[in-house]
């Protein structure tokens, strides 16, 4: 009988977890932070030999699974060879995007030719990176190329109307390792999408666990060994 119990235990124990992952990675992804520049932003803030990144804070708990930025694809003259856009989310420091590439969270190269030549908001998927966050959490994302041909371009306001986050730069090739503030006030337009993480669900599976150990407590004080 003592057999039958921690088979039985186990069972619910395994029920419990798939169902605890299914519930995650099937919540319909939300608008979590938004900040749209509208139909006159104030700021155009190039992306070539100048890394740009956008700080943001994480309202919902869950996964991060989609990025959209306010972006154009510049059309350069022909002796610049166009260069793939670079897509990073990084965490911050101090609420300033950290440089190091180690604790990168999402990392994608979008091709050149993919981004729009008219002004709008172009999504990035990175719900293959599984990247958990939690509310209150600052993350950033960070938007660079190779070479110097500002190939890119983010449209934003200089009103400080996203004062959850800021805008911020770096240029490595003059010496400017390190994240800057752009200036006060200044933010590009995004949008980040969170699948959330459903309590209800989580709350019903630890109470079913409960009353499965509570039941199994009770039938091992009772019942015999094998």
């Amino acid at each position: 009988m003592m057999c039958n119990i921690r088979k039985k235990f186990i069972y619910i124990i395994t029920v419990a977890i798939f169902f605890l992952g299914v519930s995650e990675t099937q919540a319909v992804p939300v608008l979590d932070q938004v900040f749209d520049a509208g139909a006159t932003p104030t700021l155009f803030s190039g992306i070539g030999g100048t890394d740009k990144a956008q700080t943001f804070t994480v309202g919902l708990t869950g996964k991060l699974v989609r990025i959209d930025v306010d972006i154009i694809r510049q059309l350069n003259a022909p002796a610049f060879t166009p260069q793939d856009l670079k897509f990073d989310i990084r965490q911050t420091l101090g609420g300033v995007p950290i440089e190091s590439d180690v604790t990168t969270l999402a990392s994608l190269v979008v091709p050149y030719a993919s981004i729009p030549t008219t002004r709008g908001f172009f999504s990035l998927d990175i719900s293959s990176f599984d990247v958990s966050v939690t509310a209150g959490d600052i993350l950033a994302v960070a938007l660079r190329e190779s070479g110097n041909n500002t190939d890119y371009g983010l449209y934003g306001r200089t009103d400080d109307s996203y004062v959850a986050g800021a805008h911020y730069f770096r240029n490595p090739g003059f010496g400017i390792t390190s994240w800057k503030s752009t200036g006060s006030g200044y933010d590009v337009g995004f949008k980040t999408f969170v699948a959330p993480i459903s309590e209800p669900s989580i709350l019903f599976l630890l109470g079913s666990g409960l009353i499965g150990l509570i039941s199994l407590r009770k039938r091992i004080t009772s019942g015999a060994g094998c």
